[in-house]
């Protein structure tokens, strides 16, 4: 029902579908193209459209706790924007390896995929299976020397009871702390272990492109 209801609500002449989701397009009333069965050489065949500032990269839908979800249109100018900002507040360094810790539904995401990419840095993806915890986090931290990463501020009252040493996280620069309210002992508790990470508490709604308002703790 949310999926045809978001279908019919953006009027999308064209649904994009890989080969796992084949019984979806019994639901689509739209023209569908599987994207895993695009020949190479007709997808380098499609025109590109030059966009501007005021044009949508994309629509995301809030969640609706205070009644139908609506979607949300995006400019570039507004990503841009957010883009920036992380530039300027957190330097190049902290986009060198960013760990991704929200799924693509959420408008956390588009920064955790871009920014890194714009500064030459990487996007690691963990393990579906695999809850993100701090012992996992350390994990990623010694293979990837993870510079940045997000959590919402429940995830990271579960994440201070591992059984983590501030030297396994050596390489981590900075925590975003958004999507909830910060509980001010666990920050105390966080900074208190981990001295040399800094921490950002972010907020905004997802009509200010991602976030809006920020303090480092």
């Amino acid at each position: 029902a949310r999926r045809q209801a978001v279908l019919k609500n953006i009027q999308a002449p064209l649904v994009l579908l890989h080969g796992q989701t084949t019984a979806l397009e019994k639901e689509m009333e739209q023209s569908v193209l599987y994207v895993d069965a695009i020949p190479e050489a007709l997808s380098s065949t499609f025109n590109l459209v030059p966009t501007g500032p005021a044009d949508i990269v994309y629509i995301i839908y809030t969640s609706g706790t205070t009644g139908m979800p609506k979607g949300v249109e995006v400019p570039y100018r507004g990503l841009v924007n957010r883009l920036d900002w992380m530039t300027d507040h957190f330097n190049t360094e902290a986009a060198q390896s960013v760990l991704r810790t929200t799924p693509q539904i959420y408008d956390s995401s588009v920064w955790q995929l871009l920014w890194p990419l714009l500064h030459g840095g990487r996007k690691i993806i963990p393990e579906e299976a695999r809850s993100l915890d701090l012992e996992y986090v350390a994990e990623l931290c010694d293979q990837h020397a993870l510079s940045l990463t997000d959590f919402v501020p429940s995830i990271f009252t579960e994440a201070l009871r591992a059984d983590v040493e501030a030297s396994q996280l050596a390489s981590l620069q900075h925590i975003i702390l958004g999507g909830e309210a910060i509980v001010a002992s666990d920050v105390r508790e966080f900074q208190n272990r981990f001295p040399s990470i800094r921490l950002t508490n972010l907020y905004g709604p997802t009509e200010a492109s991602i976030g809006c308002v920020f303090h480092e703790v």
